[in-house]
């Protein structure tokens, strides 16, 4: 048996070792894999966000050179205004991006979820459960990687478990039946004494079977039966096992000595044939097959405590690898993009008294500040990697409706007011909260009707997407709507990179609702 444990421990340790190094190889990987999918997420938006406010500099700046040409002083001045302010509108949204690339992980969050005033309180809080950091417990495995420096803890205090109860009680029933056949029914009560202490025995291995010991040397000098009682040796088993298994630390080494001597003198007294066998096995097998079982479990503890651990680090190595690529993006975002932005606004707005007045030196802006846009167009594109594709906005809000109308939700759409001059990023970002409301509630809502109303004002855009899904309740899905609270989060954060406030959560008649105002004028 010792040799077929051997064995099987050996293998249990080599699958272990297998484990701990797939693990490792798979950190790299996963870090790389959550700085490209970090890169992507950043890249997208902040192309369409820029990019489209880029091209029509560089279309601007073409039709520019066509009105100088031909003498149109107005117009060019109103093209120079023009590109001005879509520069500063594209600059404000490059610090925008560089304060979210910059923010170093652990800051607080722009717009940290938490309670929200209204119906959606009883929604905040939706975020993932908080992890407490700190090590697992110490365990049996202490005395694997501690070399038997480091005690191991003992089993928590309570009411014994229900094995060590059913033990007891076997050992109980066995001797006053054994005692009772022996030496008759009085001395079956002496059965108890020896039987009481072993539910405690895993938290006070060594006080139990020095206990147990104590019962039975006053058993032998009341009954003094012909033979050794079997429940008497099934209880120092119990006992000795217990010091083996449960004893912190090195105290299974020195713990057994005292209960080794006593069992010795017990049997030299009563059982003089008998002191071999009684101390092999009532003492020394138990307590061997003990320690093995403790170290046994110390391993396995350890080889849990090591995969816990490398999971922790893939995911800190992920995080760290999702923060250097966000530096990277912003250093490169700042020193080959915002620049050149800089330079467009600045000379696009000092170019506006050289019309009418140095033909030839206005010219010269316009052609600096066309060259210049193409470059931060490039640079762009360049940091991005990312293919061109159009910027969606507020008015393909009908196709998110028709493509929720195809996965069943009656979604309705009403737009209210006229629509201003909406900035390419705001108008984005407008998008992207009705593009996640209405996936939330198709995924998780379990609505049959979602409203999106879109109001426009001079200063704002307001939006509001309700749905008729089942309130807040203990159904865990529902409180978990968005995936784990990671597309509300996304939603508040979109928001408050513009100054603008956000509300979600049930609504007072029942459903889910998602309010967010966007200012046009965003500081």
């Amino acid at each position: 048996m010792v040799g077929w444990w051997a064995r099987e421990q050996r293998a249990l340790q080599r699958e272990l070792a297998a484990t701990a190094e797939r693990r490792a190889r798979s950190r790299e990987r996963a870090a790389r894999a959550a700085a490209e999918e970090e890169r992507g997420r950043i890249a997208a938006d902040l192309q369409l966000a820029v990019t489209r406010a880029l091209e029509s500099i560089v279309a601007a700046a073409g039709l520019l050179e066509q009105r100088l040409a031909a003498g149109d002083e107005r117009a060019a001045r109103e093209l120079l205004a023009e590109i001005a302010a879509s520069a500063r509108t594209a600059l404000g949204d490059v610090r925008r991006v560089l304060g979210v690339l910059r923010r170093e992980r652990g800051a607080a969050p722009l717009d940290p979820p938490g309670p929200v005033a209204g119906p959606a309180a009883a929604g905040a809080g939706r975020g993932p459960a908080p992890v407490v950091a700190g090590g697992p417990a110490a365990g049996p495995a202490d005395r694997v990687a501690g070399g038997g420096q480091t005690p191991v803890a003992p089993p928590a205090a309570g009411v014994p478990g229900r094995a060590d109860l059913l033990a007891a009680a076997a050992v109980l029933l066995a001797g006053a039946v054994e005692l009772a056949v022996v030496a008759g029914p009085l001395a079956a009560l002496t059965a108890l004494p020896v039987a009481l202490p072993l539910p405690w025995r895993r938290r006070r291995p060594l006080a139990v079977a020095l206990v147990v010991l104590g019962a039975i040397a006053a058993q032998s000098l009341l009954v003094d039966p012909d033979r050794f009682p079997l429940a008497d040796i099934l209880a120092m088993v119990l006992a000795s096992y217990a010091i083996g298994a449960w004893s912190p630390g090195r105290r299974a080494v020195w713990a057994i000595a005292p209960v080794a001597a006593g069992v010795a003198a017990h049997a030299a007294v009563f059982h003089p044939g008998g002191l071999l066998a009684a101390l092999l096995g009532g003492v020394a097998l138990p307590w061997l097959v003990g320690v093995l079982v403790a170290v046994d479990r110390g391993l396995t503890d350890l080889g849990r405590r090591r995969a816990a651990e490398a999971e922790r680090e893939t995911a800190r190595r992920a995080a760290a690898a999702v923060t250097s690529e966000r530096l990277r993006l912003a250093r490169e975002l700042h020193d080959a993009v915002a620049h050149n932005i800089s330079v467009i606004a600045i000379q696009a707005g000092g170019a506006e008294g050289l019309v009418g007045r140095d033909h030839d030196r206005a010219a010269e802006v316009v052609r600096l500040v066309a060259t210049v846009a193409r470059e931060a167009l490039g640079e762009l594109r360049r940091i991005t990697a990312e293919p061109d594709a159009d910027a969606p906005g507020l008015d393909r809000v009908p196709e998110l409706a028709a493509r929720a109308r195809a996965a069943g939700l009656d979604v309705r759409v009403s737009i209210e007011g006229p629509p201003p001059a909406v900035p390419a990023s705001v108008d984005l970002a407008a998008f992207r909260i009705v593009q996640e409301a209405l996936a939330n509630t198709t995924k998780h809502a379990r609505a049959r009707r979602a409203d999106v109303r879109v109001r426009f004002s001079p200063r704002a855009v307001e939006l509001d997407v309700t749905d008729d899904g089942p309130g807040a309740g203990p159904r865990p899905p529902r409180q978990r709507r968005d995936g784990g609270g990671h597309g509300l989060v996304g939603m508040r954060e979109r928001v408050a990179l513009y100054g603008g406030a956000f509300d979600a959560g049930p609504s007072a008649g029942g459903g889910f609702r998602v309010h967010a105002v966007l200012p046009l004028d965003a500081p």
